[in-house]
């Protein structure tokens, strides 16, 4: 926001402060109203107050608002059998990952794998290839048409 010369300080409340003016601390665009006449003031003043009731004031809103009825809740989507198998696929695969690397579970926040290390050996490398082959055929036989 670029601050009109003249204006004191960067807040928003400022930019309608006179410099000039220390006995108040009116947020009004002073200058402008000291050379306005009374009438025009009336008019401007009006004015404002006519947008205002025009946009629906608060105020009025709350004096003319009635009793607010009970909202009710909306319904969750029901999950289809395709949804579930999905969910449950997931959460078996995150348990999966947390057992085969303990450490990224522990980075992640689960302290039950705390006190162990990843196995790094050939065999485990195989035994998560077979897993991971088998998470896809697993996938794959979920109907993604009813997500």
């Amino acid at each position: 926001m670029t601050v009109p010369p003249g204006a004191t300080g960067g807040s928003p409340a400022s930019v309608f402060r006179d410099p000039d003016d220390t006995t108040s601390n009116s947020f009004l665009p002073v200058r402008y109203l000291r050379g306005m006449s009374t009438r025009r003031t009336a008019a401007l003043s009006l004015s404002v107050l006519a947008l205002f009731v025009a946009a629906g004031s608060p105020l009025a809103a709350a004096q003319n608002s009635v009793s607010p009825t009970p909202a009710v809740a909306p319904q969750a989507p029901r999950k289809s059998d395709a949804d579930r198998a999905l969910e449950q696929f997931l959460d078996n695969q995150i348990e999966i990952l947390k057992r085969s690397s303990p450490v990224t579970a522990s980075v992640r926040g689960d302290r039950r794998f705390d006190r162990q290390l990843s196995d790094e050996s050939e065999a485990s490398y195989l035994a998560r290839a077979r897993a991971a082959n088998d998470a896809l055929v697993e996938l794959a036989a979920i109907d993604i048409e009813q997500l």
